[in-house]
């Protein structure tokens, strides 16, 4: 069950992201969205990770970005394929598959 369980900190910095996102403020959202990524790149869960790679995955998909969204998305995929998070790896499967296009 730990598994899947996200640092409060990650969660609510991704739900933030998004809101600005949503809300059309797209430079605080890229800001809060590469602040995400260091907060997840060292010492965190791979569930926490995972989470960090998919808002930005969304977001960048969301802004036409293909290679990040494909990048993150890939990077996803390889993390819960190894930890086997397979929810976090079907879901940013989509999104490398959406950058490869």
């Amino acid at each position: 069950a730990r598994t899947f369980q996200h640092d409060p900190r990650v969660s609510c910095r991704s739900y933030d992201t998004f809101t600005h996102w949503l809300l059309g403020d797209e430079r605080i959202a890229r800001t809060r969205r590469r602040a995400l990524l260091r907060r997840t790149e060292e010492g965190s869960r791979p569930s926490d990770r995972s989470f960090g790679l998919y808002v930005d995955a969304v977001v960048a998909a969301g802004e036409g970005d293909v290679s990040t969204a494909g990048s993150s998305g890939g990077e996803g995929v390889r993390l819960g394929g190894e930890h086997g998070l397979r929810y976090w790896k079907a879901m940013l499967g989509l999104l490398e598959g959406w950058g490869l296009t």
